[in-house]
């Protein structure tokens, strides 16, 4: 099975161009021991979408290869200014899919020579969102490409983003709502209506109460680069709430740098949650709630999955 699963992306990466890659394995190495030497790490792609050269990363784990089932995929979105590879080395999410055994996607977005590299959110941000540059069907396309050559399990795709990125990454949830089985979004605003969501859908929130970039009480920031007034964190997440019958918001619990709400739809799988960071500033914090980021929000996102079977 291993040996299959191999060839199958060998095959892909060898059409797209990537034959450094693929040709080792091809003179004869034994698929049992050296599918997950050769075709794990890194792996720089590009899409053509209406007419742009698009790129991402791929992270591909070695314990891709231990078994046959099909394995989740987070798309993690990186913020203006940024590109995927610094995302991905902040927020540590290779690591730990390493760890855990799931496949990671981190898009680049574009922008003009010297310009600002940002993403089309709807309201925001930049040359992306001035000349309606059509981000959203560059990341689905993506996410259909990796689903074509990797066993990625189509109840398990999740959408992570920060900053802009955290906008993108609510845009594409309101979008594609049948897509994604989960959102989190860290120092982000939604900037796209309407939103309709078609079923009830966990979403993590992380957000300071001092970001100066994308305000938590909404409005212009005072240090972001763009003029555009943001959505405060309540109003972003309304559609979530609404979705899963959320009337209120009630406090988890509190602590003099944390406050966590939350609620649940009537069936207690679908999970809404609110980590404010009570003075925190416009980053992607190390940690939440004494939990690295990256695994507070896997965690979330797998545990409050309706669609995940357990031990799975």
């Amino acid at each position: 099975m291993r040996g299959a699963r191999a060839y199958r992306i060998v095959c892909v990466l060898a059409l797209s161009g990537l034959m450094h890659f693929a040709l080792p394995f091809m003179k004869g190495l034994n698929a049992q021991q050296q599918d997950a030497e050769v075709l794990s790490g890194d792996f720089e792609e590009r899409l053509r979408v209406s007419g742009l050269e698009r790129s991402f990363r791929l992270h591909v784990p070695a314990t891709y290869y231990e078994r046959s089932a099909a394995v989740p995929l987070v798309v993690v979105i990186h913020g203006a200014y940024s590109s995927g590879a610094q995302i991905a080395a902040t927020s540590a999410f290779s690591p730990l899919a390493d760890q855990n055994r799931f496949l990671v996607a981190y898009p680049n977005s574009i922008a003009p020579r010297g310009g600002i590299a940002a993403w089309n959110a709807g309201g925001c941000c930049g040359f992306a969102r001035d000349t309606h540059v059509r981000d959203s069907l560059f990341l689905r396309r993506m996410i259909a490409w990796i689903t074509e050559i990797a066993d990625v399990d189509p109840g398990r795709i999740y959408v992570v983003g920060y900053s802009n990125g955290g906008m993108m990454a609510y845009r594409m949830a309101c979008q594609y709502p049948d897509l994604f089985s989960g959102i989190a979004v860290v120092a982000g605003s939604r900037e796209i209506e309407p939103c309709e969501l078609s079923h009830a859908m966990s979403l993590m929130v992380v957000h300071g109460t001092a970001d100066r970039n994308v305000p938590y009480g909404g409005g212009r920031g005072s240090e972001s680069p763009f003029s555009r007034s943001k959505q405060s964190v309540r109003s972003s997440m309304r559609p979530w709430l609404r979705r899963a019958g959320c009337l209120r918001l009630p406090i988890l619990s509190a602590r003099a740098d944390l406050t966590v709400r939350g609620c649940q739809d009537p069936s207690g799988r679908t999970q809404i949650r609110l980590f404010s960071l009570i003075g925190g500033r416009h980053v992607w914090p190390p940690s939440v709630d004494g939990v690295p980021t990256a695994r507070r929000i896997f965690e979330f996102l797998e545990e409050s999955n309706s669609r995940v079977r357990p031990g799975s």
